[in-house]
C-alpha cells in the first residue's frame, strides 16, 4: 500500500512541473474510484489480521518452548558462528533454563508488538482518511504540502494522540482506549526499562496496573441449567452434563499489576485473550472506516465479505468423569 506522504510528494512535483501556469492558479485533483479505495481500506485489515496471527503462532511458541528440553539446530553452512554455548551439552542439563530465559524475552517482544503494531495501523487509518478528505478537490500547491505534514505530525504524535486525532478529525471512536494506553505502558516499559518496572511507572497509587477486556466461557449444565465457567470444569467434560456453551464478549477485565523491582510478563492466555482484543478494536475500526467512505459517495465492500466470522469448538467425551467440578 503507497504511503499517502508519497502520493503527495507526486502532486507537489506536478505543480512544480507545471511552469506556464502561475502559482496561485495551479491546481491539481484526484479521484478515488470505488475498486481503489475499497482495496485500499481491505489491505488494512489484512495486514492487522495477518500480524496478529503471527502473533498468536508466536505465543504458541513461546508456551511450548518454556519448559521444554530442546535445543537449538547449529547451523550448517560454511560461516563461522558463534552461539556461546554447547548445544549438546546443552541437552544434558541446562537447557530447561535457557529456554525459559528466553520465553520470558519472547513474551516482551510478543507484547510489545502488540501496540507497536497497533501504532502504526492507526497510522495507515489515518493516512486513508486523509486521502479520503482530499478526494476529488482542487489541492493547491499549499493545499498539499499541508496535508503531507498533517500526515507527518500524526507519525510523530503518541499513542494517545493518535487516538484523540482520529476522533476529532474523522469521528472514528476507537473503542476500549483506557486499556489501549494501559497496554502501551507495558510497551514503554518493555523498550526503554528492559520490563523493568520501577516506582516511576506507577500509575496506582502502590503499583503498575494494566489491563484489557476478556471473554467469558460458561458451560451449562443440562440437569440444573446452571452456568459454570469453562476454566473450572474438569477437561475432557461430558456432552450427557453440559449440552450449551454460552460467551460473554469482552464482558470482564483482566488486571496485572507489577511492583518496584518486578518483571512485565504476561501468560500464554493473556496473549491469546490480546489476540481476540486487537482484532476486535480493529474490526470496529473498519466500519467506521467503511461507513465515512460511503458518507462521501464511494461504494466500498461491507466488512463482512472479508473479516469473516468468529467460531470455536469445545469437545466434550462421553467417557468416565474421575474429577468433581468446582460449582
Amino acid at each position: 500500500m503507497i504511503r499517502v506522504e508519497h502520493l503527495f510528494d507526486s502532486l507537489l512535483l506536478i505543480h512544480k512541473s507545471a511552469s506556464a501556469v502561475e502559482p496561485s492558479r495551479r491546481a491539481v485533483r484526484y479521484h478515488l474510484d470505488s475498486k481503489s479505495a475499497s482495496n485500499r481500506i481491505e489491505v488494512l485489515f489484512y495486514r492487522a489480521f495477518s500480524r496478529l496471527s503471527l502473533l498468536s503462532y508466536g505465543a504458541a511458541w513461546e508456551h511450548t518452548i518454556s519448559n521444554s528440553n530442546e535445543v537449538p539446530s547449529p547451523s550448517r553452512d560454511d560461516t563461522v558462528n558463534f552461539y556461546f554455548h554447547d548445544f549438546n551439552a546443552l541437552k544434558e542439563g541446562g537447557a530447561i533454563t535457557k529456554n525459559g530465559d528466553f520465553s520470558s524475552w519472547l513474551s516482551g517482544q510478543i507484547l510489545r508488538d502488540f501496540s507497536e503494531y497497533f501504532a502504526f495501523h492507526l497510522l495507515e487509518v489515518y493516512e486513508v482518511c486523509v486521502l479520503l478528505k482530499q478526494h476529488n478537490t482542487e489541492l493547491s500547491e499549499d493545499d498539499v504540502s499541508l496535508a503531507k505534514e498533517e500526515v507527518l505530525s500524526f507519525e510523530r504524535a503518541s499513542i494517545k494522540d493518535r487516538l484523540k486525532r482520529l476522533h476529532k478529525e474523522f469521528q472514528i471512536s476507537i473503542p476500549f482506549k483506557k486499556e489501549i494506553l494501559s497496554l502501551y505502558e507495558a510497551r514503554n516499559i518493555l523498550a526503554h526499562a528492559n520490563g523493568l518496572v520501577e516506582k516511576k511507572h506507577y500509575n496506582n497509587v502502590k503499583n503498575l496496573q494494566i489491563q484489557w477486556p476478556v471473554n467469558k466461557y460458561y458451560l451449562v449444565r443440562r440437569d440444573t441449567g446452571k452456568k459454570i465457567p469453562y476454566n473450572r470444569v474438569s477437561k475432557p467434560f461430558l456432552s450427557e452434563k453440559y449440552g450449551k456453551v454460552e460467551i460473554n464478549w469482552l464482558s470482564k477485565f483482566r488486571k496485572v499489576t507489577y511492583s518496584a523491582g518486578e518483571k512485565i510478563s504476561l501468560e500464554n492466555r493473556d496473549f491469546q485473550d490480546l489476540v481476540f482484543f486487537y482484532l476486535h478494536v480493529v474490526e470496529k475500526m473498519q466500519l467506521q472506516i467503511v461507513e465515512l467512505f460511503l458518507q462521501h459517495g464511494i461504494f466500498v465492500s461491507p466488512v463482512e465479505t472479508y473479516t469473516g466470522t468468529i467460531s470455536g469448538q469445545f469437545i466434550g467425551e462421553d467417557i468416565p468423569d474421575e474429577h468433581s467440578d468446582s460449582d
